[in-house]
């Protein structure tokens, strides 16, 4: 999902598309060039009659790919985020794939939640000033409550807060939108 927005935020305007650019930043180490070009050449086709000028090779210039395997290096990528912007001003979506991932790697729970909030006043800086869109995964994992292990996101709680929206996927193929899962609502569903 993630390397198809890096791309879809490519399409042309005069597709109907923003014609911008993204950054990835990857905390993961998990990212895939040769996806992001499988992708690329079939969102190339998709367009090939409306914008036969866009083409894969151009999209995948225009992601641009930033590696954080430390939380260190993912608040320093974050508060330095202005520079790539400043230097590609055509950039319109921030991907930080995973923020739990560097998060969780921290023992003390205060300093990861303060790193937290630093990183999303950050995140809500760079979106006011620049006019980017974050899309920040987060990854689950299992929580004991009572005597049941129930899955969970790995921010907790706390964290649903801090974000304007939420995007849940389910198995079956249904997208849900909303602050909380409470009131979130159906967007999609392909069954």
């Amino acid at each position: 999902m993630c390397l198809q927005l890096c791309l879809n935020v490519q399409i042309p305007k005069s597709a109907g598309g923003l014609e911008g650019a993204a950054l990835f930043i990857d905390t993961r180490q998990d990212f895939h060039p040769d996806r992001l070009q499988e992708l690329a050449r079939g969102l190339e086709k998709e367009y090939k009659q409306r914008a036969p000028d866009f083409q894969a090779s151009k999209m995948l210039q225009n992601v641009h790919y930033v590696s954080c395997p430390n939380a260190v290096q993912l608040m320093a990528t974050v508060l330095s985020s202005y520079r790539h912007l400043i230097a590609h001003p055509n950039i319109k979506v921030i991907v930080i794939d995973s923020l739990a991932f560097s998060l969780r790697m921290l023992d003390d729970g205060a300093q990861r939640f303060e790193l937290l909030l630093e990183l999303v006043e950050s995140m809500r800086q760079l979106l006011r000033e620049h006019e980017v869109a974050w899309v920040v995964t987060n990854v689950l994992t299992h929580r004991c409550i009572g005597d049941q292990f129930h899955v969970v996101p790995a921010l907790g709680e706390m964290y649903s807060h801090l974000i304007n929206e939420r995007i849940w996927f389910s198995r079956s193929g249904q997208c849900f939108l909303g602050k909380s899962w409470k009131t979130s609502r159906l967007i999609k569903d392909s069954r």
